[in-house]
């Protein structure tokens, strides 16, 4: 059973829709249907409310004309301010533009994006398509290729995913509704069957995914909070005290609080929570004897469990 479009879906429905009947003229709902891949029962609500319940500003000629015989067949006359030219502000054209090459560097889109960016760039300034970086983290373009897939076809998706809080592997079976760009990395957006519930993956951690059938009949929600910047709930706080010049080898985990270096400029505490002896007993060794870590829910030095993490690794070679 395809799951119920939410008012994205439908939006996105109108936006395709509205714009063809105007250049081409008419269709039955039936015909809409199957060409924009919707309900025409929902597809004709839609209209309907756009026709009856959205307000013109100027009057009469500022509406959008919908009319749906007793055939089915519609035909959609737009206003006359949709006859005028946009005008992108310049903060609009750079999001656009950066926008496009996101998709080009990520997704490998063909020619006629690639001529539409160019064109684009021209227009704002010579040097604007050198001028705009888009770093979105690294993603392997074939499983953002099988995402996309899988979103345009409803389909499940298998996944191996690695956790990095807990140092630890699972397999999840999810049904995609978003694929996005959110703080420099790419992330699924899905109804995890496991959790029950939506949840965000972040595309650089999934190992695998293949296709595992037709998605359900969850309810996709208007709505979806990003992940959440801060220390994860439930988490075990620890504070490492580190060298500045070791920072990088906890720049990416995740969640993690820097504070100030100390007025030497040579060290830097970083609070991070911990989810997982594994996980934190490999951050311990690469942080080596240079570095000082303390858990503060218990107010305890970790140089011990360091000490025996390294003993625990020597004694396999011995």
């Amino acid at each position: 059973m395809p799951r119920k479009p939410n008012a994205n879906d439908r939006v996105q429905v109108l936006l395709s829709v509205l714009p063809w009947l105007a250049e081409n003229g008419s269709a039955t709902l039936e015909e809409l249907g199957i060409r924009f891949d919707c309900d025409p029962e929902i597809l004709k609500e839609d209209l309907l409310f756009v026709f009856y319940n959205l307000e013109p500003w100027t009057g009469p000629d500022a509406m959008i004309r919908v009319e749906i015989f007793d055939d089915g067949l519609v035909s959609v006359q737009l206003a006359d301010y949709f006859s005028e030219p946009l005008q992108l502000e310049l903060t609009e054209a750079l999001m656009l533009l950066a926008a496009g090459k996101s998709r080009i560097d990520q997704l490998g889109d063909g020619e006629a994006l690639a001529s539409a960016v160019q064109k684009l760039a021209l227009a704002i300034g010579e040097r604007a398509l050198d001028g705009v970086s888009v770093d979105l983290g690294s993603a392997d373009l074939e499983l953002m290729r099988e995402m996309r897939t899988a979103l345009g076809n409803r389909q499940a998706l298998e996944i191996d995913y690695y956790t990095q809080g807990s140092d630890s592997r699972a397999t999840r079976v999810v049904e995609p509704h978003e694929v996005r760009g959110i703080d420099g990395h790419w992330y699924l957006t899905a109804h995890c069957r496991t959790a029950e519930g939506t949840r965000h993956f972040r595309v650089d951690r999934i190992l695998r995914a293949t296709p595992s059938g037709p998605t359900g009949a969850y309810e996709v929600p208007e709505t979806v909070d990003p992940p959440k910047a801060g220390l994860t709930e439930g988490g075990t706080p620890v504070e490492f005290r580190i060298p500045t010049d070791m920072l990088w080898i906890l720049a990416d985990v995740p969640e993690s609080k820097v504070a100030e270096p100390d007025e030497s400029g040579d060290r830097v505490v970083v609070t991070v929570p911990i989810h997982g002896d594994a996980w934190l007993d490999r951050l311990l060794l690469r942080l080596g004897v240079d570095s000082e870590a303390t858990d503060l829910a218990a107010s305890e030095d970790l140089g011990a469990r360091r000490a025996a993490a390294a003993e625990s690794i020597l004694a396999r070679y011995r």
